[in-house]
């Protein structure tokens, strides 16, 4: 018999990991041998478009979505693997979503044509003499940003033969039906890559100019290349690593000329922390309320604002470093936010002279906040919905941010919960994990984490005793070294100068950005190393990782596909 919080332990959701968890104690190992190694990028896939980058990309592209709701809005969910959505070799094209592909064409194409045209006649004012001349503008330099590339002369044939047919009707519907065709092209729908012609027994290539601009623009905008990067791809001007920098620091600029790109940047990573977090999952957060009679559902959107504009400020505004990620003491609450919370909510009035009661950034104080360990949309999340849960919050360390999976329960092994018992702290009903033969092994992996939460109820409430009883909030993360700890803000504290945390966020930006499993060949092994090298050297600063990303082999290169062979 093994208890757990309600939903069970569950598994851990993917095969990769810095170093697996056989033998615990595992200490870390030191870094891959990669002296003379040949650089090999890992296995590439055509990455078809998510949904995330589809809106942006018809939103980029200036084409009206041709109703209230995204372009998007009624594909299929996307299957998640290693939590994200973008995992290449799960993006298949079902039945509904190749429906669903052609009539959002329809609708686009046909909202862009009755709205004018001009964005996609780039400047051709059509005239009964030159409707063909205004087509084919639309065709080369339209072509160009939907494709992210010129066109070929194939893709040209085909656009013209399409327009042709829908020209006996008259000019709009040509143009209509060569947009119909161009949304529903695997040009446009796939980041489609062959790189460079190989040369007699080379086993990997360079990608092309314009494949690279494509991957830099959805790696950091989540949205395609614009003109500058489509005219430095057509000048040669994206092979040396100077070269990809200068482009990197551009598309992040935080100038104000550069704003809406800046924007999108922004919207990518907090996608990115979205799913890393499961944040969109707040918002059905169920608590009883009866067991905790503070709280009722509108906190919930508080608690995922607080987290996001939290995160996005640790990224762009709070020193852009690991550290702050889990020591910051500053937090975003609303007025009601923190009364909930029980922390001071700064006196500000606006200019009616009326006070403020939005969401504002707020500098903590108190021992008890500090960091998104001690947010609750995170203590919420992982807990039960009438007490707190040592096993999520363990768990969710353990998994999330060290990156070591655990196997799910045995299937002989019933997962109950221990019942609530007013004489008994949590600490005490949940040491029976410690001592069954078929629990022990993972939930000496979890649980002695997750208590170190305890003096944060199931609701994220700061609290010194349980049942009239004073909470022993001492934990251990076992395998980490000096991993003993008092209290999430040591906890924090510990994770944050941690190898194992460092390597983690390393890995999830991995996955993330190239849409793929970490697997565990020389070729991934030593393009995560000098990913992490980088970001060390770069002291830990989010850009330095995204820059390192965009500048590994696993980014710049892809495999030699032998004839009948995979990528």
């Amino acid at each position: 018999m093994s208890s757990s919080p309600s939903g069970g332990v569950g598994g851990a959701g993917g095969t990769s990991g810095t170093g697996g968890l056989a033998g615990m104690p595992n200490t870390p190992a030191p870094g891959p041998d990669c002296t003379n190694v040949a650089p090999d990028p890992g296995p590439a896939f055509a990455r078809r478009l998510t949904r995330f980058e589809y809106n942006n990309t018809i939103r980029d592209l200036g084409l009206p979505t041709g109703s209230n709701e995204a372009a998007a809005a009624g594909f299929p969910t996307e299957e998640r693997r290693n939590g994200f959505d973008n995992n290449a070799d799960a993006l298949t094209v079902s039945p509904l979503l190749a429906e669903q592909y052609m009539l959002t064409a329809e609708r686009i194409a046909g909202a862009a044509v009755d709205t004018g045209m001009a964005n996609l006649l780039q400047g051709c004012t059509v005239t009964a003499t030159n409707e063909a001349t205004c087509a084919e503008s639309f065709f080369t330099k339209f072509g160009r940003r939907m494709y992210r590339r010129p066109l070929g002369d194939d893709d040209l044939l085909i656009l013209r033969n399409v327009y042709k047919v829908g020209r006996e009707t008259d000019f709009a519907t040509g143009i209509k039906l060569a947009l119909m065709t161009m949304l529903q092209s695997p040009r446009f729908l796939y980041r489609i890559e062959f790189g460079a012609t190989p040369k007699a027994g080379e086993k990997i290539v360079r990608l092309d100019p314009y494949e690279t601009a494509t991957r830099l623009a959805y790696l950091l905008w989540a949205s395609p290349p614009d003109a500058t990067l489509l005219d430095a791809a057509g000048a040669g001007k994206l092979s040396t690593a100077d070269e990809l920098k200068a482009q990197v620091d551009r598309m992040l600029d935080p100038a104000a000329a550069n704003a809406n790109k800046l924007k999108h940047a922004k919207e990518m990573v907090a996608n990115f922390h979205d799913q890393w977090f499961d944040l969109p999952r707040v918002l059905d957060i169920e608590k009883d309320a009866k067991i905790f009679p503070t709280f009722n559902k509108g906190v919930l959107g508080n608690w995922q604002r607080e987290t996001q504009r939290f995160l996005d400020w640790v990224f762009w505004d709070g020193g852009g470093d690991l550290p702050a990620l889990l020591t910051a003491k500053v937090t975003f609450a609303d007025e009601n936010l923190a009364k909930f919370y029980g922390i001071p909510y700064p006196a500000m009035v606006g200019p009616d002279g009326m006070p403020i009661t939005t969401v504002q950034k707020i500098d903590l104080v108190d021992k008890a906040r500090g960091g998104l360990l001690t947010q609750g949309a995170i203590l919420g999340l992982y807990a039960g919905p009438n007490q707190t849960s040592p096993v999520l919050r363990g768990k969710f360390v353990r998994e999330e941010l060290l990156c070591q999976p655990l196997p799910p329960p045995p299937n002989d092994v019933m997962i109950v919960l221990p019942p609530l018992d007013p004489n008994l702290t949590t600490r005490e009903r949940f040491s029976k994990h410690a001592t069954l033969d078929a629990c022990k092994g993972c939930h000496t992996l979890m649980d002695p984490i997750g208590l170190g939460f305890e003096k944060y109820d199931g609701v994220g409430l700061y609290r010194e005793t349980e049942n009239t009883r004073p909470v022993d909030a001492s934990g251990d993360v076992v395998g980490m070294t000096g991993g003993k700890f008092n209290g999430v803000i040591e906890l924090s504290q510990k994770l944050a100068t941690s190898t194992e945390l460092r390597a983690c966020v390393a890995m999830k930006w991995f996955q993330y950005a190239y849409g793929r499993d970490y697997l565990p060949e020389l070729g991934d092994t030593c393009t995560l190393d000098k990913i992490k090298r980088q970001f060390t050297a770069g002291d830990y600063k989010f850009r330095s990782l995204l820059l390192a990303l965009a500048n590994s082999d696993a980014f710049l290169y892809r495999r030699v596909t032998p004839t009948g062979g995979t990528p």
